[in-house]
């Protein structure tokens, strides 16, 4: 976690000194500051661990929200991390909530890194529609996946991408786009999401009565794989924030609600 309560106050792991005594929001239990060179500041709770808010938490998940917290700062933007938002369809818990003061419009930012299906994320993302807070929802890229992607213009191609329902659902929800982040380089993709080809090659053989027959010899889209195109990277001084007004979709395995959505943009550049 990155916010802990210090007495009734709510405060930031990179804020906060070792010594006072602090406490889970959710659970109320106490946790630990740790903070070091090799780890993003952070709060945790002791073992053993029953609080949902620590279920998990990776290394890759809180410098991704600090990533984002501290480039939209730098914009001069207002930034809460895990700040809660109330909602008559479910509260949440977003990664980061952005807005320019006083009283714009707020954005959520979620940082995907544990498996969803499409009813969870469908659900969740209701419930910030329910609230009046579009979100933007991410994923985590690793290095060594970038690493062995194809250079292509402007970007890389990551074939036989083994994609994620959430991924899917995510993908539409943003018309045709899915944006990642790099925690360990600090940087941005905006990916895209192709069909994967996979070849059947074609085969032969003789029946019981002495005909032939053959089967195959033709390409099909796999049902597992896509291809994923990424562009980029882009710094976080270039990533922008918009909204935009959705229809409903609807697909065969999945249904995406219509209403106020968010998504990321490329800045252009300063003169």
């Amino acid at each position: 976690m990155l916010v802990a309560l210090q007495g009734d106050q709510h405060i930031t792991a990179w804020v906060a000194q070792k010594g006072p005594v602090f406490h889970c929001p959710n659970c109320k239990t106490q946790v630990i500051l740790r903070k070091g060179a090799l780890v993003a500041h952070n709060f945790a709770h002791k073992p053993p661990v029953t609080c949902s808010w620590a279920s998990g938490e990776t290394q890759a998940h809180l410098k991704a929200k600090l990533l984002l917290h501290d480039a939209f700062v730098a914009q001069g933007l207002s930034c809460s991390v895990e700040a809660e938002v109330l909602s008559g369809d479910g509260d949440r818990r977003a990664d980061v909530l952005v807005w320019r003061p006083p009283g714009q419009l707020r954005i959520a930012l979620e940082v995907q890194h544990t498996p969803l299906n499409f009813e969870q994320i469908d659900r969740r993302t209701r419930a910030y529609m329910s609230a009046g807070v579009p979100v933007v929802w991410l994923g985590l890229i690793k290095p060594e996946v970038l690493a062995g992607a194809e250079p292509l213009a402007g970007g890389l191609k990551i074939t036989r991408y083994s994609v994620r329902p959430w991924e899917k659902w995510a993908h539409a929800y943003g018309m045709g786009e899915l944006w990642f982040i790099d925690p360990v380089g600090g940087q941005f993709w905006r990916g895209v999401l192709h069909k994967h080809m996979i070849e059947v090659p074609s085969s032969s053989w003789y029946s019981s009565g002495g005909e032939e027959q053959s089967a195959g010899g033709y390409t099909r889209s796999s049902k597992r794989w896509r291809n994923l195109h990424v562009e980029g990277p882009y710094p976080p001084s270039a990533i922008g924030l918009k909204t935009f007004t959705r229809n409903t979709f609807s697909s065969r395995d999945f249904t995406v609600p219509g209403g106020r959505a968010a998504g990321f943009m490329v800045r252009a550049p300063k003169p």
